[in-house]
């Protein structure tokens, strides 16, 4: 069964502008998204049959609600719909959880939460790595979480919660507002605030799953050779994606891309995206261990021994994926470490066979474990949005030629 190419545009859509921009280094931003709170601890994680299942209550996302497969559960085990009790029962055991996303459906979030909220339940404490902070902002996680495995305290400085506030524990807005979300480039905060409230509601702790953003410049720019040798090898970028993995990465950058990236970009592209899969794996084996970026003894893989908490990844669809994202590096990095992988994707028009949206890698083998399927949330045309920012680029491009001729006629 040929894999659908919805699966790769339900990780970039609505990012596809800051992801190329970042190759690029031209600016770009996102529009705000409603939302209404919910609390992750009050979902419930029982349900007998592999009816339609919601746990969130109501959805939020407006389009094709009524679709078949919205609030149903497919499973790579059974080959087929499942329960919510199986889904909990995985991510809860699990000593890695890896929650994929549509950046910018709220629903989306929601259910990460609500998954966050099961394994902290089950497991006592919270470490949750997103891939939407990078080490840039790790001194604010410190004075937020702290620096200890485990351990929260009150903010300082700019931003610290008035007394009107209350002195409890911090908000998931207070959190974001320090971390400066808002000029990120990622979906508006307001989204992601069901994640924050469900790691602080179970006293755990945020890491960042990325590197600043001038070093992937960097990386998009010179390739690994940006890299010290050691930290390429502790990585696992010595060598390249086998040619099938390889091949239908850059197809499904190239097409998640409307098709009109230049051939030119597609190498740094893709070393962008696995250097950023590596960084992510590594990042879940600190925060596993309790070991925040830059920590005295630290190395970009941490330490691989066993951790009760295990630790959770917060990333797009197309980072998750299990044949050659995220997890491939995980694998390598603490072997035999149970990997759960959760594709939460949006349903699409005409499309009721769940195994069509299943991501497969190698002999057509899924790339997920669990998928559990949404509403779609309304956006603009994201490949009309990517021609009008290439249509500005080449503007300016001429504009400074231009302007170049005049300066050496003179």
């Amino acid at each position: 069964m040929k894999p659908r190419l919805v699966n790769w545009r339900q990780k970039t859509a609505p990012m596809l502008v800051p992801m190329l921009t970042l190759v690029l280094v031209v600016s770009a931003g996102l529009a705000a998204i409603k939302y209404a709170p919910v609390r992750a601890q009050s979902l419930p994680v029982s349900g007998g049959t592999a009816a339609p299942v919601n746990p969130l209550g109501h959805w939020q996302a407006s389009e094709l609600t009524t679709h078949p497969l919205v609030g149903k559960i497919w499973s790579a085990r059974s080959k087929g719909l499942v329960a919510l009790q199986p889904l909990a029962k995985a991510i809860a055991l699990a000593d890695f959880a890896l929650l994929g996303e549509v950046h910018d459906n709220p629903d989306v979030h929601r259910v990460q939460a609500w998954a966050l909220g099961v394994r902290a339940r089950a497991r006592g404490t919270l470490p949750v790595v997103m891939e939407m902070l990078n080490d840039a902002q790790q001194p604010v996680l410190d004075e937020l979480f702290g620096k200890g495995k485990g351990t929260r305290s009150a903010p300082k400085g700019a931003g610290t919660p008035s007394k009107q506030e209350g002195a409890a524990a911090l908000s998931a807005a207070t959190v974001l507002k320090r971390l400066q979300w808002n000029k990120t480039g990622w979906p508006d905060a307001k989204i992601y605030e069901p994640i924050i409230t469900a790691v602080l509601s179970a006293k755990g702790t945020l890491y960042p799953g990325s590197s600043a953003r001038g070093v992937v410049r960097k990386i998009g720019k010179q390739g690994f050779k940006s890299l010290k040798k050691a930290q390429i090898k502790r990585l696992g970028l010595e060598s390249g994606l086998p040619e099938p993995l390889a091949k239908d990465l850059r197809r499904e950058l190239q097409e998640g891309h409307c098709n009109m990236l230049p051939e030119r970009a597609m190498p740094a592209m893709m070393k962008v995206q696995r250097y950023r899969d590596a960084i992510m794996a590594a990042a879940l084996v600190r925060a596993r261990k309790g070991v925040r970026f830059g920590a005295a003894g630290s190395t970009d893989a941490g330490a691989t021994g066993a951790g009760d908490a295990g630790a959770s990844l917060i990333a797009g669809n197309g980072h998750v994926r299990a044949d050659r994202a995220v997890p491939r590096y995980l694998r390598a990095m603490v072997p035999g470490a149970r990997i759960v992988v959760v594709a939460i994707m949006e349903v699409e028009a005409g499309e009721s066979d769940p195994a069509s949206y299943v991501p497969r890698g190698l002999n057509e083998k899924a790339a997920a474990d669990f998928v559990v399927f949404v509403p779609r949330q309304a956006r603009k045309d994201q490949c009309e949005e990517l021609r009008k920012m290439f249509s500005k680029i080449k503007k300016n491009k001429q504009k400074k030629a231009k302007s170049k001729t005049k300066e050496n006629q003179n």
